[in-house]
């Protein structure tokens, strides 16, 4: 995985200005457990791409992670309203089935987290509301 963390650096070095390869080197610091690292490089997305909600979902997925609830909740909030009204898209996984099939997408993982947020943080029927995909 170490290997995997270095080539998403060296893809994020030659091309900072993309999102894809600073949401890449986000993930792969996280699967190594340095999620502060990691939310630190959504942070700073956020920063450049305030429109792109990948970067809040991602975020917000850290901060369960790390259990702020309430921080998480926030990023997933403001991860719906960025797509709201936009087609959905498939999410690429970081650890890949057997048939390598992407299983997700970036609307279900928002909406699913911001439910579990709210499950975890003991607002149970809340939570099971808004883990519905709308």
């Amino acid at each position: 995985m170490e290997a995997q963390l270095d080539a998403a650096r060296r893809r994020f070095e030659v091309k900072p200005n993309d999102s894809g390869a600073r949401i890449w080197l986000g993930r792969r610091l996280a699967y190594l457990g340095r999620f502060s690292d990691a939310i630190e490089v959504y942070s700073e997305g956020i920063k450049k791409f305030p429109w792109d909600a990948r970067f809040h979902r991602h975020r917000g997925h850290r901060y369960i992670t790390l259990r702020e609830f309430d921080l998480a909740i926030r990023d997933f909030e403001k991860a719906a309203k960025l797509i709201k009204g936009k087609p959905d898209e498939v999410e690429p996984d970081g650890q890949p089935n057997l048939r390598n099939i992407p299983t997700s997408t970036l609307h279900f993982n928002i909406w699913y987290h911001l439910g579990l947020s709210y499950y975890l943080r003991g607002q149970n029927q809340r939570g099971e509301e808004l883990s519905r995909v709308p």
